[in-house]
């Protein structure tokens, strides 16, 4: 069980730049934020504990982002 009341945000995210710009921005904002740059590293963070949110690039190499979507959608919780 959680005990922090921050937002939880995963951000997938290709570009190294572009994402670390993100996380550094949610951060900011109190949001705790992690990143990956493709399917294979969501899956690896949501197996290890829960999110809240999930920013998702729609244009990733490989699985892209609207496929992972469904994916994601298709999850029991």
């Amino acid at each position: 069980m959680r005990t922090t009341l921050a937002i939880r945000c995963l951000v997938v995210e290709d570009n190294p730049r572009l994402r670390e710009d993100l996380l550094f921005y949610l951060g900011c904002q109190g949001v705790q934020a992690a990143g990956v740059e493709d399917g294979a590293g969501l899956d690896r963070l949501l197996a290890q504990g829960e999110w809240d949110v999930v920013v998702l690039d729609l244009g990733l190499p490989g699985e892209d982002g609207l496929d992972i979507a469904r994916r994601l959608a298709s999850r029991p919780r």
